[in-house]
């Protein structure tokens, strides 16, 4: 089976669930309201900068984060925060300086590791990303997120067996991860593993049948076996 035919989900942001939630703006007009009534309120432009960003909205995001750190520059949430946003801007350099920062000031910060080695992955800089997610996992063994993170990285440098192991283990955490069986679903099939591969893709579609990514996939190991 040609390699291309089945593509994995792009990394998994703890902070942010797999699909955006329709009911989202409601919590960014609350928070909207408060900073009206409040611009030094830290945790509406906090939790504001948090749902822009889940949203889409990162370049709003970004600016609430800066805020939030004007008011605490000492905040670590808030740098993770900036960090993750930039990053999804490909602004890298700058969500690495974050993420330094934040781990500066919260050097045992999982979640950051994490960011940090998907800021790694925008730069082509896997190396540093797998010890990245590695360090995330030494901190919280029981990351699925990174777990999932990690695979992607591992199967991008073709260790493909250790890619497979990492997607298991974090389907052995969170079954309901949609992502992780697409991906999974991805090394199999590129490992020659077909029935398994669409009993994965099948699975995430059960999980989120909006889910494009792994839909295509499905169809595309399906039409390979004719």
């Amino acid at each position: 089976m040609n390699d291309s035919a089945a593509t994995p989900a792009t990394p998994a942001l703890s902070p942010a669930p797999s699909r955006r939630s329709s009911t989202a703006t409601s919590p960014s007009r609350t928070c909207s309201h408060a900073l009206r009534s409040r611009p030094e309120f830290f945790d509406a432009e906090q939790n504001l900068g948090l749902v822009l960003d889940r949203l889409g909205r990162h370049d709003e995001a970004i600016a609430h984060f800066r805020r939030a750190l004007a008011l605490r520059p000492d905040e670590a949430a808030s740098h993770l925060g900036l960090g993750i946003a930039l990053s999804a801007t490909g602004a890298y350099d700058g969500a690495r300086a974050q993420l330094d920062e934040a781990l500066r000031l919260k050097p045992e910060f999982p979640e950051a590791y994490n960011a940090l080695a998907i800021a790694f992955t925008g730069q082509g800089r896997t190396t540093e990303a797998i010890a990245s997610y590695e360090q995330a996992l030494r901190l919280r063994p029981a990351y699925a997120e990174a777990l999932n993170n990690l695979g992607l990285a591992l199967a991008a440098t073709r260790r493909l067996p250790e890619a497979i192991e990492r997607f298991e283990q974090a389907l052995r955490i969170n079954p309901d991860f949609a992502q992780a069986h697409n991906n999974l679903g991805v090394a199999y099939a590129q490992t020659g593993r077909v029935p398994e591969a669409i009993a994965e893709f099948e699975q995430a579609v059960r999980l989120d049948p909006g889910f494009e990514q792994a839909r295509r996939n499905l169809g595309s190991v399906t039409e390979g076996r004719h």
